[in-house]
């Protein structure tokens, strides 16, 4: 899917209801759709109420995209709907360590100046090394790829020859125990 240039630019000028109404016609059942898929944990309601958080914040901020070739306005909507999917977790389960979450505190800690970064990335690999071992290799290879190199679950699946929901079976598997497993070193 595509969208015309021109609803984008009149979208970003303001647009009027009749923009916003196209708009929202083109892409509300597209980021719904990635909501469900996302997190078979969310409720019809509560999808859709994630979506329409996504649709508030592109709201606010559509002036600042900036279309950077096919697919830009897309990536935008994940990047949003991800984040608002972290915020709905977090509310959640507040105590539980999140897998994304951690690797990026642990890599930013890397390059600080009193060499805890360091320590931190040996923890997050030792959990890497530890949890590895308790998955096939294609298992963890699934998870590495969707996970780690940030790969589309769909291509994955493509190119090792499993079904999509099998790859984010695995990534989900994989990512419960490597946050169990950090849990621990981190105690």
């Amino acid at each position: 899917m595509q969208t015309p240039v021109s609803l984008l630019n009149r979208i970003q000028s303001g647009g009027s209801d009749a923009d916003w109404t196209r708009f929202c016609q083109l892409y509300y059942p597209l980021v719904l759709h990635w909501a469900r898929r996302s997190s078979s944990a969310l409720e019809q309601d509560e999808a859709m109420d994630v979506v329409q958080e996504v649709f508030l914040d592109v709201h606010r901020n559509i002036c600042h995209f900036q279309r950077q070739g096919a697919g830009a306005l897309r990536g935008w909507f994940r990047t949003i709907l991800r984040s608002k999917l972290t915020d709905l977790r977090r509310k959640r389960f507040p105590d539980v360590i999140d897998f994304a979450e951690s690797q990026e505190a642990l890599t930013a800690c890397v390059y600080d100046s009193d060499g805890l970064g360091k320590q931190y990335q040996e923890i997050f690999d030792k959990a890497c090394d530890i949890t590895q071992v308790d998955f096939a290799e294609n298992t963890w290879e699934a998870f590495y790829r969707t996970q780690i190199q940030g790969e589309e679950p769909e291509q994955v699946g493509k190119t090792m020859g499993l079904i999509c929901n099998a790859v984010y079976v695995a990534r989900f598997r994989v990512m419960r125990r490597f946050e169990e497993v950090l849990g621990n070193l981190l105690d």
